[in-house]
């Protein structure tokens, strides 16, 4: 019979290697176990989407108030834009009542370096300057807002007036990003502003720039952007609150988000001179920052209470309360300074000041409310809380924007430094 080797193996069964007696006792059996989606991912997944749900507020919170940091960080650097010149010294102001042109003829009055605003002592302010040389193509002078209807001449000549009709003028002005043209060969002559100055601060906010239009925009672009991508990022955070997953009984905590995100997201994109490209309306913008310096410390605290659910918030629900009657309060009175404003030169001047009165009671209200949400979250933080302790961060951020904000209204800090 031939040999067969694959009957031999069948007859010998399986083949096993044939190794030394050491290294068999050495040997490892490997078992690789089966990989279950359900058993190993989902319950990770779940314990994950758990945590974050229970921390969705102050982790909302504390993006939001990162991204603010962020912003101011960046909008507070000094542009590096050629071709532009910060107008600071060489001004002259002068107080004169509203029929009073001797400015336009004379050069009188006392030195100034802006930012700056005189203090209160007559109707209308009028601001000069011996204009240097700068800009050769398309000249103007950028100023981040004129506090009240202003005219605008150089030597004499009539060159931007707002709102239409100048100070005389009975509408609403709101405080646009102003661009006002200079002719050729402007340098040497006189540069004079005649705002009206029914309330304090008067004047001008920020220093005027000097340089070609192309320029101009360059340096709002740099210095507006960070504060208006932030301002879009916080708004899609309120919109994740509304949008986001979550049981129905969170939608006061949602909603308080939300509301506070949006009101703080169109309070800083306010900020903006860009806004004006996207849609030239400065009573509308003007009614949008009034509504969100309102509606803001309102959602704040609906936040607040709904998030701690304790018998110790009744100082804050207090507060709440207030701020609602505050809210319908400033309804009432700006429809009243809005009919006074409008009945003629002799109440105008009442109406403003009384709207400039009820601002300051926001402001403070806003400012009192900050320290009280401080304070409350401060002693729970104290006390072992988790939550309290990282919201305290970003509410102390949050108290010391409304104390920069109540102090630059007050006049006693500039609005802005670096532009």
């Amino acid at each position: 019979m031939l040999h067969d080797p694959h009957r031999a193996l069948q007859l010998q069964g399986p083949l096993k290697p044939h190794l030394p007696a050491p290294v068999r006792a050495c040997s490892l059996s490997l078992e690789v176990p089966e990989f279950d989606v359900k058993t190993h991912v989902r319950p990770l997944r779940e314990r994950l989407n758990a945590w974050l749900r229970a921390r969705r507020g102050w982790l909302s919170l504390f993006m939001l108030v990162a991204l603010t940091c962020v912003s101011l960080l960046l909008g507070a650097r000094e542009p590096s834009s050629p071709g532009v010149l910060r107008l600071e010294s060489g001004w002259t102001y002068r107080w004169t009542t509203a029929a009073d042109r001797t400015p336009l003829l004379e050069r009188a009055g006392a030195p100034i370096e802006l930012p700056a605003h005189p203090k209160l002592n007559g109707e209308v302010l009028w601001l000069q300057l011996v204009l240097p040389s700068g800009g050769e193509n398309e000249p103007y002078i950028a100023i981040d807002a004129v506090r009240g209807p202003f005219e605008a001449y150089v030597e004499g000549e009539k060159a931007l007036e707002f709102p239409p009709g100048g100070i005389s003028a009975r509408a609403p002005p709101g405080l646009p990003w102003q661009l006002i043209p200079l002719p050729h060969g402007y340098a040497g002559k006189r540069l004079s502003l005649r705002i009206a100055a029914p309330y304090e601060p008067a004047g001008v906010s920020g220093t005027p720039l000097l340089g070609d239009r192309s320029a101009l925009l360059e340096a709002a672009l740099k210095r507006d952007l960070p504060r208006l991508v932030t301002g879009l990022c916080i708004a899609l955070l309120g919109l994740f609150a509304v949008v986001g997953v979550g049981a129905s009984g969170e939608w006061p905590m949602r909603l308080g988000f939300a509301g506070y995100a949006w009101s703080f997201s169109l309070y800083l994109v306010n900020s903006t001179h860009l806004k004006q490209f996207v849609a030239y309306a400065p009573a509308f913008w003007f009614v949008v920052w009034l509504a969100a310096l309102v509606l803001n410390p309102l959602a704040g605290l609906v936040f607040l209470t709904s998030l701690f659910r304790t018998a110790s918030i009744r100082r804050l629900r207090q507060l709440r309360t207030l701020h609602v009657g505050l809210a319908l309060a400033m309804v009432v009175v700006i429809s009243a300074c809005w009919i006074g404003y409008q009945a003629g030169p002799g109440t105008s001047r009442l109406a403003a000041k009384a709207f400039y009165v009820a601002l300051n009671v926001i402001r403070l209200a806003l400012l009192v409310t900050a320290v009280t949400a401080v304070a409350w979250i401060a002693r729970h933080a104290a006390r072992g809380d988790r939550d309290a302790r990282t919201l305290l961060f970003g509410v102390g951020c949050v108290l010391a924007f409304a104390i920069r904000d109540f102090l630059a209204a007050a006049g006693v800090a500039q609005y802005s430094t670096k532009s």
